[in-house]
């Protein structure tokens, strides 16, 4: 009888080299995106497009040299930069930034095809703020306050101090506070104060429905309609150990309330100014839901939890949570829910999970043909990207 003898170290170093590997399946045109001179190249989050509003061939998009397997560090800078992609050039880039996260830089937007607004930290007065640059003429305003999501009429802050005590994900780090300073401020794009929304009264609020006290509430993930008439945002919380989620809107003036109460919705985009597609729990099950703002529930089905982004009239891309083997996917649907198409999958990398880990968040063009996906291999974080038939 033979005897065969197994090197495991030969074993496991082919088992890292295979899960290392870069394996991608998709039926569209695929190109990378790569600064040529930094480590890491991503767009950021699923709710504002990295296209150019007029010409899809500009990105906005986050470069850093640092490593992408650590949690942010405050001492490692990053960089917004509007890239050329046919000609492969800078149109533009930030001075150095020391205030982002893996999941969404530093919140890096257009305003228009000219104006980009982003977030960094003040040193001066130990503050984050909001940076408004025309990338023509090189204009900077800059705001008192940071930004998480923008319309034609205003710019909405949240508190990314507290953030980054409650959900590191999402915060800064260049501070420590104690409190939180504020629910949400809307500023104009002067920089004038036009409501806030005090902490405080969110979390009364919250604690009557209940009760008794919660704890660690936040509030996260804004949205403003179209027609800038409603801002949503989720807001979290504990009870007894156990983590709720709140949908609620707000008008611009100040009116405000929850809409959905423990819903454990996850992601959501506007369909209309009057509804939501949403990842939800419902019914004991999760997945896709359409969703009125009165709260009511018109479409549901079952699904992966995922990050969608509007294309046209009534399609949607949306990305998968990674499976058991890494694998992430993105697909398209249409409102009904009911028809839905795999576009694109790729194994990420089996190292990179919580607070570093690689979600696509897919963003597509004004036209929908482009889509833009996160991705990343073994030693580099990259942008992809697709065209959409």
């Amino acid at each position: 009888m033979k005897v065969f003898y197994v090197n495991m170290l030969k074993v496991i170093n082919f088992l890292r080299w295979a899960a290392g590997r870069l394996i991608i399946r998709t039926s569209s045109g695929f190109t990378i995106i790569r600064h040529p001179e930094y480590r890491n190249t991503f767009h950021g989050y699923y709710d504002v497009s990295c296209f150019n509003p007029k010409n899809p061939d500009i990105l906005l998009l986050h470069v850093t040299n640092a490593s992408m397997f650590k949690r942010p560090d405050p001492t490692k800078p990053l960089y917004v930069v509007v890239w050329d992609r046919n000609k492969s050039i800078e149109l533009y880039k930030s001075s150095p930034i020391y205030s982002w996260n893996w999941q969404q830089g530093a919140r890096a937007t257009w305003v228009n095809n000219e104006t980009i607004i982003y977030n960094t930290y003040d040193t001066q007065s130990g503050t984050y703020r909001a940076i408004k640059v025309n990338i023509m003429t090189g204009d900077l305003l800059f705001y008192k306050y940071p930004v998480q999501s923008i319309c034609n009429d205003y710019i909405v802050s949240i508190d990314y101090a507290w953030m980054s005590n409650i959900r590191r994900d999402y915060g800064y780090f260049n501070r420590q506070v104690n409190k939180p300073s504020y629910g949400l401020i809307l500023l104009d794009f002067k920089g004038q104060k036009l409501l806030e929304l005090p902490y405080d009264i969110i979390n009364k609020k919250i604690t009557k429905s209940y009760g008794q006290n919660v704890e660690k509430l936040k509030v996260n993930h804004v949205l403003i309609s179209d027609d800038c008439e409603t801002i949503l945002f989720l807001i979290r919380y504990f009870v007894n150990g156990e983590r709720i989620t709140d949908l609620a809107q707000c008008s611009r003036d100040g009116n405000w309330s929850v809409i959905l109460r423990n819903c454990n919705l996850s992601h959501y985009c506007f369909v209309t100014n009057d509804k939501i597609l949403a990842s939800i729990s419902y019914k004991g099950k999760f997945g896709w839901a359409i969703i009125n703002l009165n709260g009511k529930i018109i479409t549901f089905k079952s699904n992966v939890d995922g990050h969608p982004f509007k294309i046209g009239v009534d399609s949607y891309i949306c990305d998968t949570s990674p499976s058991k083997f890494k694998v992430r996917y993105l697909y398209k649907m249409n409102e009904s829910l009911l028809a839905s198409s795999e576009i694109f999958s790729y194994r990420e990398y089996w190292k990179l999970n919580g607070e570093i880990r690689v979600d696509m968040h897919p963003t597509a063009s004004k036209n929908g043909a482009n889509v833009q996906v996160d991705l990343c291999d073994s030693k580099h974080r990259f942008v992809g990207l697709l065209n959409i038939p």
